[in-house]
Protein backbone atom coordinates (compact mmCIF):
# COMPACT_ATOMS: atom_id res chain seq x y z
CA UNK A 1 0.00 0.00 0.00
CA UNK A 2 1.51 3.61 -1.00
CA UNK A 3 1.94 6.10 1.69
CA UNK A 4 -0.46 8.35 -0.08
CA UNK A 5 -3.40 5.30 -0.06
CA UNK A 6 -2.58 4.30 3.42
CA UNK A 7 -3.00 8.09 4.79
CA UNK A 8 -6.46 8.14 3.04
CA UNK A 9 -7.24 4.82 5.12
CA UNK A 10 -5.85 6.23 8.11
CA UNK A 11 -8.03 9.86 7.97
CA UNK A 12 -10.75 7.83 8.24
CA UNK A 13 -9.71 6.43 12.06
CA UNK A 14 -8.56 10.03 12.49
CA UNK A 15 -12.44 10.76 12.38
CA UNK A 16 -13.57 8.26 13.66
CA UNK A 17 -11.43 8.86 16.81
CA UNK A 18 -12.11 12.71 17.35
CA UNK A 19 -15.92 11.01 17.61
CA UNK A 20 -15.21 8.38 20.01
CA UNK A 21 -16.36 6.01 17.34
CA UNK A 22 -12.64 4.08 16.96
CA UNK A 23 -11.96 0.60 19.07
CA UNK A 24 -8.92 0.69 21.63
CA UNK A 25 -6.95 -1.65 19.75
CA UNK A 26 -7.49 0.69 16.35
CA UNK A 27 -6.31 3.76 18.41
CA UNK A 28 -3.39 1.49 19.42
CA UNK A 29 -2.55 1.40 15.96
CA UNK A 30 -3.86 4.62 15.02
CA UNK A 31 -1.53 6.23 17.11
CA UNK A 32 1.30 4.66 15.77
CA UNK A 33 0.63 6.14 12.56
CA UNK A 34 0.14 9.38 13.34
CA UNK A 35 3.48 9.17 15.50
CA UNK A 36 5.91 8.63 12.34
CA UNK A 37 3.14 10.61 9.91
CA UNK A 38 3.62 14.41 9.75
CA UNK A 39 0.28 15.03 7.31
CA UNK A 40 -1.93 12.45 9.49
CA UNK A 41 -0.78 14.49 12.50
CA UNK A 42 -1.64 17.83 11.29
CA UNK A 43 -5.07 16.43 10.39
CA UNK A 44 -5.60 15.44 13.46
CA UNK A 45 -4.67 18.33 14.95
CA UNK A 46 -6.74 20.38 12.71
CA UNK A 47 -9.60 18.69 13.76
CA UNK A 48 -9.11 19.01 17.29
CA UNK A 49 -8.68 22.68 16.85
CA UNK A 50 -11.92 22.50 14.68
CA UNK A 51 -13.63 21.07 17.39
CA UNK A 52 -12.47 23.44 20.24
CA UNK A 53 -12.86 26.60 18.01
CA UNK A 54 -16.29 26.15 17.38
CA UNK A 55 -17.43 24.89 20.46
CA UNK A 56 -19.70 27.60 21.35
CA UNK A 57 -20.57 28.92 17.87
CA UNK A 58 -22.68 26.36 16.63
CA UNK A 59 -26.04 26.68 18.35
CA UNK A 60 -28.03 28.07 15.49
CA UNK A 61 -27.18 24.60 13.53
CA UNK A 62 -29.37 22.74 16.53
CA UNK A 63 -32.38 24.23 14.88
CA UNK A 64 -31.40 23.12 11.55
CA UNK A 65 -29.51 19.41 11.92
CA UNK A 66 -32.60 18.22 10.17
CA UNK A 67 -31.94 20.07 7.28
CA UNK A 68 -27.94 19.24 7.22
CA UNK A 69 -29.19 15.50 7.56
CA UNK A 70 -31.28 15.67 4.70
CA UNK A 71 -28.24 17.78 2.47
CA UNK A 72 -26.02 14.52 3.46
CA UNK A 73 -28.41 12.33 2.45
CA UNK A 74 -28.73 14.22 -0.66
CA UNK A 75 -24.98 13.82 -1.14
CA UNK A 76 -25.02 11.01 -0.46
CA UNK A 77 -27.63 9.68 -3.42
CA UNK A 78 -25.07 11.25 -5.42
CA UNK A 79 -22.14 9.70 -4.28
CA UNK A 80 -21.15 8.25 -7.74
CA UNK A 81 -21.39 11.27 -9.42
CA UNK A 82 -19.50 13.36 -6.99
CA UNK A 83 -17.17 10.84 -5.99
CA UNK A 84 -15.46 8.59 -8.46
CA UNK A 85 -12.82 7.31 -6.73
CA UNK A 86 -13.44 4.26 -4.54
CA UNK A 87 -11.65 5.60 -1.51
CA UNK A 88 -13.46 9.07 -1.73
CA UNK A 89 -16.80 7.20 -1.68
CA UNK A 90 -15.42 5.26 1.42
CA UNK A 91 -14.47 8.05 3.21
CA UNK A 92 -17.32 9.91 2.44
CA UNK A 93 -19.99 7.28 3.22
CA UNK A 94 -18.27 6.44 6.71
CA UNK A 95 -17.92 9.77 8.07
CA UNK A 96 -21.94 9.95 7.03
CA UNK A 97 -22.95 6.79 8.41
CA UNK A 98 -21.23 8.08 11.97
CA UNK A 99 -23.25 11.47 11.44
CA UNK A 100 -26.49 9.44 10.84
CA UNK A 101 -26.05 7.65 13.67
CA UNK A 102 -25.32 9.83 16.08
CA UNK A 103 -27.93 12.74 15.51
CA UNK A 104 -27.35 13.68 19.45
CA UNK A 105 -23.57 14.32 19.41
CA UNK A 106 -22.38 17.82 20.48
CA UNK A 107 -22.76 20.64 18.00
CA UNK A 108 -19.11 21.41 18.10
CA UNK A 109 -18.55 17.60 17.07
CA UNK A 110 -20.96 18.29 14.00
CA UNK A 111 -19.10 21.19 13.06
CA UNK A 112 -15.97 19.18 13.15
CA UNK A 113 -17.65 16.51 10.84
CA UNK A 114 -17.74 19.27 8.73
CA UNK A 115 -14.29 20.90 9.13
CA UNK A 116 -13.27 17.33 8.48
CA UNK A 117 -15.23 16.97 5.02
CA UNK A 118 -13.33 19.86 3.81
CA UNK A 119 -10.25 19.52 4.93
CA UNK A 120 -10.04 15.47 3.54
CA UNK A 121 -11.13 17.19 -0.05
CA UNK A 122 -8.49 19.83 -0.02
CA UNK A 123 -5.92 17.43 0.45
CA UNK A 124 -7.21 15.00 -1.69
CA UNK A 125 -9.44 16.65 -4.11
CA UNK A 126 -12.61 15.10 -5.30
CA UNK A 127 -13.18 13.64 -8.71
CA UNK A 128 -16.07 15.26 -10.79
CA UNK A 129 -18.45 13.48 -12.99
CA UNK A 130 -16.14 13.52 -16.52
CA UNK A 131 -17.76 15.52 -19.71
CA UNK A 132 -18.32 13.10 -22.66
CA UNK A 133 -18.97 14.18 -26.27
CA UNK A 134 -21.77 12.29 -26.54
CA UNK A 135 -23.47 14.73 -24.35
CA UNK A 136 -23.37 17.71 -26.29
CA UNK A 137 -24.14 15.28 -29.08
CA UNK A 138 -27.52 14.05 -27.14
CA UNK A 139 -27.56 18.01 -26.27
CA UNK A 140 -27.74 19.06 -30.42
CA UNK A 141 -30.89 16.52 -30.65
CA UNK A 142 -32.85 18.94 -28.71
CA UNK A 143 -32.28 22.05 -30.10
CA UNK A 144 -34.96 24.37 -31.92
CA UNK A 145 -33.55 27.02 -32.85
CA UNK A 146 -30.16 29.16 -32.62
CA UNK A 147 -28.01 32.33 -33.92
CA UNK A 148 -25.30 31.95 -35.31
CA UNK A 149 -22.36 34.78 -35.71
CA UNK A 150 -19.33 34.40 -37.38
CA UNK A 151 -15.78 37.03 -37.64
CA UNK A 152 -14.63 37.48 -39.76
CA UNK A 153 -17.70 37.13 -41.76
CA UNK A 154 -16.45 35.30 -44.73
CA UNK A 155 -18.67 32.79 -47.11
CA UNK A 156 -21.25 33.22 -44.28
CA UNK A 157 -21.72 36.12 -41.93
CA UNK A 158 -24.60 35.33 -39.82
CA UNK A 159 -27.63 32.94 -39.84
CA UNK A 160 -30.71 32.44 -38.13
CA UNK A 161 -32.85 29.36 -37.51
CA UNK A 162 -35.68 27.53 -36.36
CA UNK A 163 -35.94 23.84 -36.92
CA UNK A 164 -38.50 21.66 -37.26
CA UNK A 165 -38.72 18.32 -35.49
CA UNK A 166 -36.96 16.70 -38.01
CA UNK A 167 -34.40 19.17 -38.45
CA UNK A 168 -35.17 20.84 -41.62
CA UNK A 169 -35.89 25.04 -41.70
CA UNK A 170 -38.55 25.74 -40.36
CA UNK A 171 -37.18 30.06 -40.94
CA UNK A 172 -33.90 30.49 -41.72
CA UNK A 173 -31.96 33.44 -42.54
CA UNK A 174 -28.39 33.74 -43.73
CA UNK A 175 -26.54 36.37 -44.79
CA UNK A 176 -24.02 35.43 -47.25
CA UNK A 177 -20.99 37.04 -49.43
CA UNK A 178 -20.48 35.22 -52.41
CA UNK A 179 -17.37 35.78 -54.80
CA UNK A 180 -20.06 35.41 -57.43
CA UNK A 181 -23.19 37.11 -56.34
CA UNK A 182 -21.99 39.84 -53.90
CA UNK A 183 -23.38 40.61 -50.65
CA UNK A 184 -26.67 38.42 -50.19
CA UNK A 185 -29.42 37.79 -47.88
CA UNK A 186 -31.30 34.61 -47.82
CA UNK A 187 -34.56 33.71 -46.45
CA UNK A 188 -36.42 30.84 -45.99
CA UNK A 189 -40.05 30.85 -44.25
CA UNK A 190 -42.32 28.16 -44.60
CA UNK A 191 -43.40 27.33 -48.75
CA UNK A 192 -41.13 30.78 -49.55
CA UNK A 193 -37.69 31.65 -50.14
CA UNK A 194 -36.29 35.34 -51.19
CA UNK A 195 -32.90 35.75 -51.95
CA UNK A 196 -31.33 39.22 -51.77
CA UNK A 197 -28.57 40.35 -53.92
CA UNK A 198 -28.03 43.69 -52.60
CA UNK A 199 -24.56 44.45 -54.92
CA UNK A 200 -26.97 43.32 -57.78
CA UNK A 201 -30.13 44.89 -56.34
CA UNK A 202 -32.18 41.67 -56.83
CA UNK A 203 -34.57 40.47 -55.17
CA UNK A 204 -35.16 36.80 -55.94
CA UNK A 205 -38.41 34.42 -55.49
CA UNK A 206 -37.34 30.80 -55.58
CA UNK A 207 -38.65 27.41 -55.39
CA UNK A 208 -38.89 26.10 -52.13
CA UNK A 209 -37.14 22.84 -53.12
CA UNK A 210 -34.28 24.96 -54.35
CA UNK A 211 -33.89 26.89 -51.25
CA UNK A 212 -33.75 24.14 -49.25
CA UNK A 213 -30.77 22.23 -51.40
CA UNK A 214 -29.33 25.78 -50.92
CA UNK A 215 -29.81 25.57 -47.49
CA UNK A 216 -28.65 22.14 -47.02
CA UNK A 217 -25.26 23.03 -48.65
CA UNK A 218 -24.60 25.92 -46.80
CA UNK A 219 -25.83 23.99 -43.70
CA UNK A 220 -22.14 23.00 -42.78
CA UNK A 221 -20.73 26.68 -42.52
CA UNK A 222 -23.35 27.01 -39.53
CA UNK A 223 -25.00 24.43 -38.13
CA UNK A 224 -23.60 22.99 -34.61
CA UNK A 225 -25.27 19.96 -35.21
CA UNK A 226 -23.91 18.93 -38.50
CA UNK A 227 -20.00 20.34 -37.27
CA UNK A 228 -19.88 17.99 -33.98
CA UNK A 229 -21.46 15.05 -35.18
CA UNK A 230 -18.18 15.75 -38.35
CA UNK A 231 -16.18 16.02 -35.27
CA UNK A 232 -16.77 12.83 -33.86
CA UNK A 233 -16.50 10.98 -37.08
CA UNK A 234 -13.31 12.37 -37.44
CA UNK A 235 -12.21 11.33 -33.90
CA UNK A 236 -13.50 7.97 -34.64
CA UNK A 237 -11.63 7.64 -37.49
CA UNK A 238 -8.54 8.74 -35.76
CA UNK A 239 -8.17 11.83 -38.21
CA UNK A 240 -8.22 14.17 -35.05
CA UNK A 241 -7.04 13.92 -31.45
CA UNK A 242 -9.34 15.77 -28.86
CA UNK A 243 -8.22 17.03 -25.43
CA UNK A 244 -11.04 17.73 -22.92
CA UNK A 245 -10.47 20.51 -20.20
CA UNK A 246 -12.29 20.62 -17.52
CA UNK A 247 -13.72 24.15 -16.49
CA UNK A 248 -11.08 25.29 -13.11
CA UNK A 249 -13.95 27.73 -12.00
CA UNK A 250 -17.49 28.21 -12.20
CA UNK A 251 -18.82 30.24 -15.29
CA UNK A 252 -15.67 28.69 -17.28
CA UNK A 253 -16.53 26.16 -20.42
CA UNK A 254 -15.34 23.11 -20.95
CA UNK A 255 -12.42 23.49 -23.49
CA UNK A 256 -12.14 20.64 -26.71
CA UNK A 257 -9.26 21.01 -28.35
CA UNK A 258 -8.85 19.86 -31.95
CA UNK A 259 -5.75 19.00 -33.20
CA UNK A 260 -4.51 16.72 -36.38
CA UNK A 261 -1.21 15.28 -37.12
CA UNK A 262 -1.71 16.26 -40.72
CA UNK A 263 -1.89 19.41 -39.35
CA UNK A 264 0.22 20.78 -36.66
CA UNK A 265 0.13 23.96 -37.11
CA UNK A 266 -3.49 24.25 -37.20
CA UNK A 267 -6.25 23.80 -34.23
CA UNK A 268 -9.50 24.24 -33.58
CA UNK A 269 -10.86 25.26 -29.60
CA UNK A 270 -14.87 24.02 -28.89
CA UNK A 271 -16.00 25.83 -26.03
CA UNK A 272 -19.10 23.81 -24.45
CA UNK A 273 -21.77 25.02 -21.72
CA UNK A 274 -21.04 23.26 -18.67
CA UNK A 275 -24.45 23.20 -17.89
CA UNK A 276 -26.74 23.05 -21.12
CA UNK A 277 -23.23 20.82 -22.33
CA UNK A 278 -24.10 22.82 -26.15
CA UNK A 279 -21.25 24.10 -27.98
CA UNK A 280 -21.01 27.77 -27.45
CA UNK A 281 -18.25 28.88 -29.66
CA UNK A 282 -15.87 27.54 -31.95
CA UNK A 283 -12.50 29.42 -32.26
CA UNK A 284 -9.93 28.49 -35.22
CA UNK A 285 -6.24 28.86 -34.26
CA UNK A 286 -2.95 28.91 -36.63
CA UNK A 287 0.50 29.27 -35.48
CA UNK A 288 2.68 31.73 -37.08
CA UNK A 289 6.19 32.15 -36.11
CA UNK A 290 5.77 29.66 -33.13
CA UNK A 291 2.70 31.86 -32.15
CA UNK A 292 -0.49 30.93 -32.05
CA UNK A 293 -3.01 33.39 -33.61
CA UNK A 294 -6.94 33.15 -33.77
CA UNK A 295 -7.83 32.73 -37.62
CA UNK A 296 -11.80 33.00 -37.06
CA UNK A 297 -14.48 32.53 -34.52
CA UNK A 298 -17.83 31.04 -34.63
CA UNK A 299 -19.90 31.85 -31.75
CA UNK A 300 -23.65 30.32 -31.20
CA UNK A 301 -25.94 32.76 -29.66
CA UNK A 302 -29.58 32.53 -28.22
CA UNK A 303 -30.19 28.64 -28.65
CA UNK A 304 -33.60 27.32 -28.20
CA UNK A 305 -35.50 31.50 -27.79
CA UNK A 306 -38.06 32.49 -29.73
CA UNK A 307 -36.47 34.90 -32.89
CA UNK A 308 -37.64 38.10 -33.66
CA UNK A 309 -40.12 37.74 -36.78
CA UNK A 310 -38.84 40.49 -38.46
CA UNK A 311 -35.48 39.12 -38.71
CA UNK A 312 -37.25 36.56 -41.09
CA UNK A 313 -38.68 39.89 -43.68
CA UNK A 314 -36.38 41.51 -46.06
CA UNK A 315 -36.74 45.08 -46.26
CA UNK A 316 -35.69 46.10 -49.37
CA UNK A 317 -35.53 49.64 -51.21
CA UNK A 318 -37.81 50.07 -53.77
CA UNK A 319 -36.16 50.38 -56.83
CA UNK A 320 -34.84 46.42 -56.15
CA UNK A 321 -35.84 44.48 -59.49
CA UNK A 322 -37.56 41.21 -58.18
CA UNK A 323 -37.15 38.07 -59.89
CA UNK A 324 -39.90 35.41 -59.30
CA UNK A 325 -38.92 31.81 -60.31
CA UNK A 326 -41.57 30.64 -58.80
CA UNK A 327 -44.37 31.31 -61.13
CA UNK A 328 -41.91 30.34 -64.20
CA UNK A 329 -39.32 27.62 -66.21
CA UNK A 330 -36.39 29.61 -66.51
CA UNK A 331 -33.47 28.71 -68.68
CA UNK A 332 -33.81 25.35 -71.01
CA UNK A 333 -34.27 22.37 -70.18
CA UNK A 334 -31.10 20.88 -71.05
CA UNK A 335 -32.27 17.12 -71.51
CA UNK A 336 -29.20 15.20 -73.30
CA UNK A 337 -27.32 17.97 -74.22
CA UNK A 338 -23.54 18.16 -73.13
CA UNK A 339 -22.45 21.26 -71.09
CA UNK A 340 -21.27 22.95 -74.36
CA UNK A 341 -24.23 21.84 -76.08
CA UNK A 342 -26.87 23.65 -73.56
CA UNK A 343 -24.57 26.58 -73.41
CA UNK A 344 -24.45 27.16 -77.11
CA UNK A 345 -28.19 26.70 -77.58
CA UNK A 346 -28.86 28.74 -74.76
CA UNK A 347 -26.47 31.60 -76.02
CA UNK A 348 -27.58 31.44 -79.55
CA UNK A 349 -31.35 31.66 -78.49
CA UNK A 350 -31.22 34.39 -76.44
CA UNK A 351 -29.02 37.03 -79.07
CA UNK A 352 -32.24 35.95 -81.22
CA UNK A 353 -34.73 36.85 -79.05
CA UNK A 354 -33.13 40.29 -78.24
CA UNK A 355 -32.42 40.97 -81.78
CA UNK A 356 -36.10 40.05 -82.41
CA UNK A 357 -36.84 42.32 -79.00
CA UNK A 358 -38.84 39.30 -78.09
CA UNK A 359 -37.63 40.54 -74.03
CA UNK A 360 -40.06 38.43 -72.41
CA UNK A 361 -37.99 34.80 -73.83
CA UNK A 362 -34.90 36.63 -73.45
CA UNK A 363 -35.99 37.56 -69.62
CA UNK A 364 -36.43 33.94 -69.32
CA UNK A 365 -33.50 32.87 -70.61
CA UNK A 366 -31.72 35.29 -67.87
CA UNK A 367 -33.28 33.62 -64.85
CA UNK A 368 -36.70 35.06 -65.28
CA UNK A 369 -35.79 39.04 -65.50
CA UNK A 370 -38.98 40.97 -66.15
CA UNK A 371 -39.02 41.70 -69.90
CA UNK A 372 -39.47 45.52 -69.00
CA UNK A 373 -35.63 45.35 -66.77
CA UNK A 374 -34.20 43.51 -69.58
CA UNK A 375 -35.87 46.06 -72.61
CA UNK A 376 -34.43 48.77 -70.03
CA UNK A 377 -31.00 47.56 -70.39
CA UNK A 378 -30.63 47.68 -73.65
CA UNK A 379 -32.10 51.07 -74.41
CA UNK A 380 -30.02 52.60 -71.60
CA UNK A 381 -27.00 51.30 -73.09
CA UNK A 382 -28.56 52.77 -76.47
CA UNK A 383 -27.88 49.09 -78.54
CA UNK A 384 -30.19 47.65 -80.78
CA UNK A 385 -28.69 44.40 -82.09
CA UNK A 386 -29.70 43.42 -85.75
CA UNK A 387 -28.37 39.88 -86.79
CA UNK A 388 -26.10 36.77 -85.46
CA UNK A 389 -23.36 36.73 -87.88
CA UNK A 390 -21.19 33.89 -85.84
CA UNK A 391 -21.78 31.66 -82.77
CA UNK A 392 -17.82 30.94 -81.69
CA UNK A 393 -16.93 27.38 -79.49
CA UNK A 394 -17.68 27.27 -76.08
CA UNK A 395 -15.06 27.99 -73.23
CA UNK A 396 -15.30 27.46 -69.49
CA UNK A 397 -14.91 29.98 -66.72
CA UNK A 398 -13.55 28.73 -63.79
CA UNK A 399 -14.40 32.03 -61.73
CA UNK A 400 -18.15 31.91 -62.53
CA UNK A 401 -18.41 27.94 -62.90
CA UNK A 402 -19.56 28.62 -66.28
CA UNK A 403 -19.61 28.31 -70.15
CA UNK A 404 -19.06 31.25 -72.08
CA UNK A 405 -19.77 30.97 -75.88
CA UNK A 406 -19.02 34.19 -78.05
CA UNK A 407 -21.41 35.44 -80.38
CA UNK A 408 -20.76 37.99 -83.29
CA UNK A 409 -22.95 40.22 -83.68
CA UNK A 410 -24.36 42.93 -86.19
CA UNK A 411 -25.88 45.65 -83.97
CA UNK A 412 -25.95 49.68 -83.89
CA UNK A 413 -24.47 52.00 -81.37
CA UNK A 414 -26.09 55.42 -80.88
CA UNK A 415 -27.64 55.09 -84.11
CA UNK A 416 -24.39 53.88 -85.93
CA UNK A 417 -23.53 50.16 -86.83
CA UNK A 418 -21.25 48.22 -86.52
CA UNK A 419 -19.98 44.39 -85.67
CA UNK A 420 -19.31 43.39 -82.18
CA UNK A 421 -18.89 40.72 -79.96
CA UNK A 422 -20.78 39.40 -76.72
CA UNK A 423 -19.94 36.81 -74.41
CA UNK A 424 -23.14 35.16 -72.83
CA UNK A 425 -22.57 32.98 -69.84
CA UNK A 426 -24.34 29.88 -68.81
CA UNK A 427 -24.76 27.48 -66.03
CA UNK A 428 -27.19 25.41 -64.48
CA UNK A 429 -29.76 27.08 -62.40
CA UNK A 430 -29.40 26.60 -58.97
CA UNK A 431 -31.23 24.06 -57.31
CA UNK A 432 -32.22 22.34 -60.66
CA UNK A 433 -29.40 20.78 -62.89
CA UNK A 434 -31.46 19.54 -65.26
CA UNK A 435 -31.90 23.50 -66.88
CA UNK A 436 -29.39 25.90 -67.28
CA UNK A 437 -29.35 29.42 -67.65
CA UNK A 438 -27.73 32.86 -69.24
CA UNK A 439 -25.82 34.28 -65.74
CA UNK A 440 -24.62 37.65 -65.29
CA UNK A 441 -28.49 39.61 -65.72
CA UNK A 442 -29.21 38.81 -62.33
Amino acid sequence: MTASRECKDRFEDIVALVMGELSPDATRKLADHVGVCERCQAFQDALVREERAVRTGFEALARNIGSVEQGLQARRQHASRNFSEPSHNRFRERVMSMFLAHKRVSLAAVAMLVGSVILYVSLFPRSTSAYAMEQTAEANTRVTSYHVKITPAAELGEAWIELNADGTPLHARMDLKSRHDGAKVVILTGDKAEVWLKDKGTRLFVTDNNALKQFMAQRSLFDPKLAFEELQARQKAGEVQVATKEPAKKGEPIALTVTSEKTPDRRRVYDVDPETKLVERVIEYRRRDEQWQRVSQQEYLDYNKRIDPRVFQLDVPKNVVTVDQTKQKVGLEKGTLTDEEIATKLAREFVAAVVAEDFQKAGTLVGGMPAKEMQRRFKRANIKLIRIVTVGEPTPNPKSRSIQVPVTVEMEVNGKKSTGKLLPSSRAVHGDPDRWEIIGGI
